[in-house]
């Protein structure tokens, strides 16, 4: 993604973007603190609904980084370069939400 906005040549982000590599952060540390766990079911229901709850977060940060480029863009080709970060970092959060439904099948199988 960074090289991606390096590619891009898009300067300053909005604030938006911050917040979305903030949550992709987090829930990067929570799979992986998770992993060694992985065995105890308890720590395990934590985990997933930490990651749901985050990405139903990124779903609102994402929603308003959006409605910011779109009302500050000055020319389309700064909307979509803008519009193609944002939907690459909502697409990060989303496989991170994909790892929580795993998490989950294995935590409702497992009790």
């Amino acid at each position: 993604m960074i090289d991606q906005v390096a590619l891009l040549r898009l300067g300053e982000l909005p604030k938006a973007v911050t917040d979305q590599v903030h949550l992709i952060s987090r829930s990067a540390d929570l799979t992986l603190g998770a992993m060694p766990r992985v065995t105890r079911m308890r720590a395990m229901s934590a985990v997933w609904v930490e990651l749901t709850r985050l990405n139903k977060e990124s779903g609102l940060v994402h929603r308003r980084l959006v409605a910011e480029v779109a009302s500050t863009a000055r020319d389309f080709q700064g909307l979509y370069r803008l519009d193609a970060v944002a939907d690459g970092l909502r697409r990060t959060m989303c496989a991170f939400e994909d790892v929580a439904h795993v998490l989950e099948t294995i935590v409702v199988k497992e009790s």
